[in-house]
């Protein structure tokens, strides 16, 4: 029975592995790269739902423009591109819209080993549309007010390069339209050394002889991003995400599908979904591996969170975006919205600051609470050590003392049957045409000798929760990304290259059924012989920081095992 259970588990085991590997195959799929020349920027004529806002025709700005040779001086009325570089940050805005465009994260190199080339999270040409939106709309009845957005206004800056100056902490970029009626909208960005959340605010002043009605806007837009094969097909979550606490939503995924569902609502189902996604507080985000672009509006402030999609071109178009409520600007005053854009990796101390329940957006899965402890445990272990392998090694000796008693209970009940084996045959051999007095005999021998075989699936069941939470949290800690350890090991987020690992693991695998009692059937000992060939074969493509822990707790099961055992059978 004890056997049967056994192998049941590692079979078990074996499928939720196979699964993970699905999942890791996706993170390590070839990606088109956003980086491509001919960079063609998209222009539309949707708008916010529900709202009228006029269109322009599609306009094609450069997406990696010469700044070397131009002028530093921004020409008016011509939509071009502002280059602004902070120590982190290295963007884009295009003055057609004021809204920041390309993105580059300095301090991620896009590959491991070079970091002349930042990882693009924003990007609009013709292989990606990732990009941030802003402005002003009013109702549909309303005439002759003007409603400068990312499709008709065309903002003047200062300059057309910004850099932030050595001793500078903060980097403000202004930009500026007019109307003919005297409506200024003034955007201003500011940049902050050493961080990727940018404060935003946007100063509608009315100097017409006419009051102003409308709602001020923040989106982000993006098509689907391409398919990524993998094994199976298996994709990670990549989409929309936004939170709304004062409506009881701390944390809730809107997929590309849901957003294109969203279109086809009747009327009713469009209002209570208004009614439902109004409230203050919380944000909205487009989410991917490792990094996030996030709007988190004014915390006091009432606003609605919108979704919709869109196709052009023979692409779909998703966009997730929060709006105020109406507001009226009497002639002669001014108001003016603050907001925070976040661009950057998904670090849960970052993402706090930003807006409540933000870091939520590290999803580390359904075991989310260990994962958590987890990750609490790796950082003050690396805290103290400076390296992300080792403190994977100190994390996996602390679980293990943590689960010491449940691993004993079930490597002594195992050391205790392989005592009993040659008995357990002997009933085998004298029943084995009569499984149900063989089951009786069996069961009589472990209550005389008060054996429970079930207490032997310890040491693999208690590690499945633990192995898939620290394997979550492995794949969603942007921290472990481009990590080294040792020697050939530069990254604990991807495979070993030479296969090392898995290898050893499978070594350490045998060894461990070694020191196991041996199935009385032989088609249950055939799987059981097999079960570290194939584990080795899943593990070749695991991330190294995964396979470096389950090392680990092996030789500490083995070490715990051998003892166990010697010890029984010292003491008969």
């Amino acid at each position: 029975m004890d056997n049967q259970k056994r192998t049941f588990l590692w079979i078990a085991l074996g499928g939720i592995s196979f699964f993970l590997i699905t999942r890791w195959f996706e993170f390590n799929a070839p990606k088109i790269d956003p980086n491509a020349p001919e960079l063609i920027a998209h222009q539309t004529n949707q708008a916010v739902p529900h709202l009228n806002v006029p269109t322009l025709n599609n306009m094609n700005i450069p997406g990696n423009p010469n700044l070397e040779n131009a002028s530093n001086l921004a020409e008016p009325n011509k939509p071009q591109l502002v280059h602004v570089k902070t120590d982190v940050l290295d963007v884009y805005i295009n003055t057609l819209g004021g809204d920041i465009t390309q993105a580059g994260l300095i301090t991620y190199p896009k590959e491991l080993g070079d970091k002349n080339e930042p990882f693009s999270l924003l990007a609009d040409n013709n292989m990606q549309h990732f990009v941030s939106q802003t402005g002003l709309v009013i109702e549909k009845n309303s005439v002759n007010q003007s409603v400068p957005n990312y499709l008709n206004a065309v903002f003047s800056a200062a300059k057309n390069e910004y850099i932030l100056e050595d001793g500078a902490d903060t980097l403000a970029i202004p930009l500026t339209w007019t109307d003919n009626q005297g409506l200024t909208t003034t955007k201003t960005y500011t940049f902050k050394r050493g961080q990727f959340g940018i404060d935003y605010t946007n100063h509608i002043d009315n100097q017409s002889n006419n009051t102003w009605i409308g709602y001020e806007y923040r989106q982000l837009s993006q098509t689907e991003p391409p398919s990524k094969t993998g094994m199976m097909m298996a994709s990670s979550y990549t989409g929309a995400v936004f939170s709304l606490p004062s409506q009881g939503i701390n944390y809730e995924k809107e997929t590309f599908k849901n957003i294109k569902s969203a279109n086809v609502l009747d009327e009713d189902a469009k209002k209570k979904r208004n009614e439902k996604y109004m409230g203050k507080g919380g944000w909205i985000s487009m989410i991917q591996h490792y990094f996030i672009a996030a709007w988190a509006p004014d915390q006091d402030e009432t606003h609605l969170i919108y979704t919709y999609s869109f196709n052009q071109q023979n692409l779909t178009y998703y966009v997730i975006g929060v709006r105020s409520m109406p507001l009226t600007i009497a002639a002669g005053t001014a108001h003016t919205f603050k907001n925070t854009l976040y661009l950057g990796p998904k670090i849960q101390e970052n993402l706090k600051v930003i807006a409540p329940k933000l870091e939520l957006t590290v999803d580390f899965g359904w075991l989310s609470f260990i994962s958590n402890l987890l990750f609490i445990l790796l950082v003050k272990f690396h805290g103290l050590i400076g390296n992300w392998g080792w403190s994977i090694m100190l994390v996996t000796l602390t679980v293990k003392a943590c689960l010491y008693w449940f691993a004993a209970k079930g490597f002594t009940s195992m050391a205790r049957m392989r005592k009993f084996s040659p008995e357990l045959q002997r009933l085998k051999e004298q029943y084995g045409d009569d499984k149900q007095k063989l089951n009786q005999e069996m069961m009589a021998l472990y209550r005389k000798e008060k054996i429970n075989p079930m207490s032997g699936c310890w040491p693999m069941l208690i590690q499945i929760p633990v192995f898939i939470s620290l394997y979550w949290m492995l794949m969603e800690s942007v921290e472990l990304r481009q990590a080294p350890w040792a020697l050939w090991i530069y990254d604990l987020s991807v495979m070993d290259p030479y296969y090392v690992l898995p290898l050893i693991m499978g070594a350490t695998m045998f060894i461990q059924q070694s020191l196991n009692p041996a199935p009385p059937d032989p088609m249950q000992a055939k799987i059981m012989k097999w079960m570290p060939v194939m584990f080795t074969f899943m593990f070749l493509w695991f991330p190294a920081g995964l396979v470096l822990y389950w090392i680990v707790n092996n030789t500490l099961s083995i070490i715990q095992q051998w003892f166990i055992t010697k010890r029984i059978e010292a003491k008969n």
